[in-house]
C-alpha cells in the first residue's frame, strides 16, 4: 500500500508540472533587444550563435555570442555552457518522461508534454575595453514546476584575461564586507517588498546565507563604467516564488563606500 501511495504521489507531482510547464510563459523575454542589436551591428568582432530544436518533446530556442577578439578558451567557455546545459535538460527530460510512461494505464494516460528551454543574453557592454554579459536560462524538465538559472562572463579585451569578482574588487576584503552589506540592505528592502515584514530575521538570514561576504555568493555580475549588478541564482537569498533576485550599484553609491575598482572607466 505504501508503495502504490509514493507511485500515485508521484504521478501527480509530475503531471501538474506538465500543466505548470505548459502554462509557464515561454516568451518573459525578448530573444534580442535593440539595444543587443544595435551593439552587434556595432561589432563586427560579434557574432550570435542559435540552437533551435523543436521536435517533439522538445522545443529549444538558445542564443549565445561569440567573439573574434578573444582567447578561443573564453568562446569554448559559453558554448559549452549552453550545449552541456541543453544535454543535461534533455536527459532529466527524457528519463522524466519516461517514468510517467511506465506508469501509465489507459485511465491514466501519459499526459502529452512538451519539454521546452530557453537561452538568452544581453550585455552590459561590449566595447574596445571590456566584455560584460549575462545569460538567463528558462527550461521545464518535469517535475513540480519551470526552472531558471543566470549566467555572467566578464572579459578584459586588452590582457586577454577573464575578470573575476575578485578582480573587479581589487581582491579588498573590506570591498567585499561593504558588498555584502548593501547588498543585504537591498534584499531586505526587495524582501520587504513582497510582504515579509520581520526585517531582523530577514537580515540575520541574508547577511549570513546568500549574501555573505563570501566571494562565491558575488560570483556571478556585470558592470560597466558607472554600475556594478550582482545576479543570484533561485533561492540563493529567498524563496523559489520570489524569482531571480539582483543588486544594482551605481558606481557614485560604491564611490562614497570606499569601494573601487579599476574597472569602472
Amino acid at each position: 500500500m505504501e508503495n502504490k501511495t509514493l507511485l500515485a504521489l508521484l504521478i501527480l507531482t509530475l503531471f501538474i508540472g506538465g500543466i505548470i510547464g505548459f502554462y509557464y510563459p515561454k516568451n518573459t523575454e525578448k530573444n534580442i533587444t535593440e539595444n543587443v542589436q544595435q551593439i552587434i551591428n556595432n561589432n563586427p568582432s560579434l557574432s550570435v550563435n542559435t540552437i533551435s530544436e523543436t521536435d517533439k518533446p522538445f522545443d529549444i530556442n538558445a542564443q549565445y555570442p561569440q567573439f573574434t577578439l578573444v582567447d578561443q578558451a573564453f568562446n569554448a567557455k559559453i558554448a559549452d555552457l549552453i550545449n552541456n546545459k541543453i544535454k543535461e535538460f534533455k536527459n532529466n527530460s527524457t528519463e522524466n518522461l519516461k517514468a510517467v510512461k511506465e506508469t501509465a494505464t489507459t485511465e491514466n494516460p501519459a499526459p502529452d508534454w512538451t519539454f521546452y528551454f530557453k537561452a538568452d543574453w544581453a550585455p552590459a557592454q561590449i566595447n574596445k575595453n571590456y566584455i560584460s554579459f549575462v545569460i538567463n536560462m528558462y527550461y521545464f524538465e518535469g517535475g513540480a514546476h519551470g526552472n531558471s538559472e543566470v549566467y555572467t562572463f566578464n572579459y578584459d579585451l586588452a590582457n586577454k584575461k577573464e575578470i573575476t569578482f575578485n578582480d573587479f574588487i581589487g581582491n579588498s576584503q573590506d570591498s567585499l564586507k561593504t558588498i555584502s552589506k548593501l547588498a543585504t540592505e537591498d534584499i531586505v528592502s526587495q524582501r520587504s517588498g513582497f510582504g515579509e515584514t520581520d526585517t531582523a530575521s530577514l537580515k540575520k538570514e541574508i547577511e549570513e546565507g546568500g549574501a555573505s561576504p563570501n566571494i562565491n555568493n558575488f560570483s556571478t555580475f556585470t558592470f560597466d563604467n558607472q554600475i556594478l549588478t550582482i545576479y543570484y541564482q533561485k533561492y540563493q537569498v529567498g524563496s523559489g516564488a520570489l524569482g531571480m533576485l539582483k543588486t544594482v550599484f551605481n558606481k557614485s553609491i560604491l564611490d562614497q563606500e570606499s569601494v573601487k575598482s579599476v574597472y569602472f572607466k
